[in-house]
């Protein structure tokens, strides 16, 4: 009877110890949190370019934090903006005529129709592939 008594405490006690480590687990897992999208970088581009146009130019780490901020901060504006145009006209994508507006409205004359023009120039060589 003894025998007996001490195998149902054993088994209790381990069904308890289970029990717990679920009601633990269950804390611990909770909802599940969303990873921070990183940064996009562009210091490799940017000393590329630097190396073509300005074989003997270099830049510092602080020249390249400011251009890369800049490349982001145009990149949000354009494509919030390109966004923003396919919302109006009811698409739900993007197309190369929504950029090319985007970047009208967002730059200067000069340099939207030159970046125009490379933007299409671009569009052509990927469509003949």
């Amino acid at each position: 009877m003894r025998l007996a008594y001490k195998e149902s405490d054993t088994v209790r006690g381990f069904v308890s110890d289970i029990m717990q480590h679920d009601q633990v687990l269950e804390k611990k897992q909770g909802p599940k949190q969303r990873r921070k999208k990183g940064t996009r970088l562009y210091d490799a581009y940017i000393h590329r370019i630097m190396k073509r146009t300005k074989p003997g130019f270099g830049l510092t780490h602080s020249g390249v934090a400011v251009m890369n901020k800049f490349i982001t901060q145009v990149e949000s504006d354009l494509s919030s903006r390109a966004a923003e145009l396919a919302r109006q006209n009811g698409t739900k994508t993007l197309g190369a005529r929504e950029v090319e507006t985007a970047v009208v409205l967002t730059c200067q004359e000069e340099l939207a129709t030159q970046a125009i023009v490379e933007g299409r120039k671009a569009v052509a060589m990927i469509r003949r592939q």
